[in-house]
């Protein structure tokens, strides 16, 4: 279901004209958008409590993934091909940041966040947001699908930040796309990788290109 929803939406892109032609001399190695557009600008909280505003992050690479920590299987597999690709950067590391971007609100919460990536060693910014329409808002700018009967239980049940840890830990299926962008220093939308079977040196050599351009 994620898949296909990731494969139709990356085929419409390609009909529309926004992804195919390649811009300037660079080649990638991931889907390449033609005419790149601005990413959406947006201000979330990471694990930490913190607020993260991207368009401060202007003049490094950023790799931008949209996932859950109760997935059971496609978002594990996603920010485990990102912690590889953070570890082998080498000298680029300072070049490049990564996001990671809930689409679980009422479970994701900055604590169940920050004790997530803890036990996992993950320590890029996993980012959330205590409104579930902030975040809403931000999938509809960025064209990432998450089913709407999940998005409407978040957004109207009184108690969702008020999960239990049992709950949030509960794996369960939440439909949504899985598109990752790559953004270049200008924060334009550059290069999108879908689903979980990266060409993993290729996307690290995306990265270090984009570091380079």
């Amino acid at each position: 279901m994620s898949r296909f929803l990731s494969i139709l939406l990356v085929a419409s892109l390609l009909l529309s004209g926004c992804v195919g032609e390649a811009e300037d001399e660079l080649e990638f190695n991931g889907t390449e958008f033609g005419d790149p557009p601005l990413a959406p600008d947006f201000t979330l909280t990471d694990q930490h409590g913190d607020a993260l505003t991207l368009s401060d992050l202007e003049g490094r690479v950023i790799v931008v993934a949209f996932v859950y920590t109760s997935c059971p299987d496609i978002c594990i597999a996603i920010s485990a091909n990102m912690a590889w690709a953070q570890a082998n950067l080498g000298e680029y590391g300072e070049g490049v940041v990564f996001i990671s971007i809930t689409i679980d609100p009422a479970r994701d919460t900055v604590e169940h966040l920050a004790e997530w990536t803890a036990s996992l060693g993950y320590e890029w910014p996993h980012l959330t947001s205590e409104n579930s329409d902030v975040l809403i808002e931000v999938y509809e700018n960025w064209r990432v699908y998450v089913d709407k009967e999940h998005l409407n239980d978040s957004a109207t049940d009184d108690d969702s930040h008020n999960a239990s840890d049992e709950d949030a830990d509960e794996e369960y299926e939440v439909g949504h796309s899985t598109i990752t962008f790559i953004l270049d220093k200008q924060l334009r939308k550059r290069v999108a990788y879908t689903g979980t079977t990266w060409d993993m040196a290729g996307f690290v050599e995306d990265l270090q290109e984009l570091v380079d351009e």
